[in-house]
């Protein structure tokens, strides 16, 4: 939990450095995801959580950014939140399956079996309800890395 109004994730967490400002050759890079959610807080904290796994994090506000950064940077993992403030997180997946085949995980407070079905519909490949442990995250993505592109 947070304390203190001053006080953010990024705060009580240290980051890991770069020892190089060079690019890493594509066999050193580190998986690619995004982040779309329009929270700031819970944004961060999936930063956090993806970041300290080895990912290199790309993080949008809004739907359309969040589609625009998939395009950009090709991510192997994407986080998505349902409740987006210009297009809702299914139609966002929906978007994001016409040219990317990477593996998209839902975020939602809404935790109805039909929830989880119109999500499956949109081409997420899993759904997780918030609020959840930072394990619980990574364990759901950690099934990215033995799909076959």
């Amino acid at each position: 939990m947070l304390h203190g109004p001053a006080t953010s994730v990024a705060d009580q967490v240290r980051f890991p450095t770069s020892q190089s400002s060079h690019r890493r050759s594509p066999v050193n890079a580190r998986p690619v995801a995004v982040v779309i959610e329009d929270e700031a807080d819970i944004r961060e904290l999936i930063s956090l959580i993806l970041t300290q796994a080895g990912y290199e994090v790309h993080c949008a506000a809004t739907g359309n950014e969040g589609v625009a950064a998939v395009r950009t940077y090709q991510p192997s993992v994407i986080t998505a939140d349902v409740g987006l403030p210009d297009i809702d997180g299914l139609e966002v997946t929906w978007q994001i399956r016409q040219f990317s085949n990477a593996f998209i995980v839902l975020l939602t407070a809404r935790s109805e079996a039909i929830d989880m079905l119109r999500g499956q519909e949109s081409g997420a490949d899993d759904y997780l309800t918030k609020p959840f442990r930072p394990q619980e995250l990574l364990d759901r993505i950690a099934v990215a890395k033995h799909r076959k592109p």
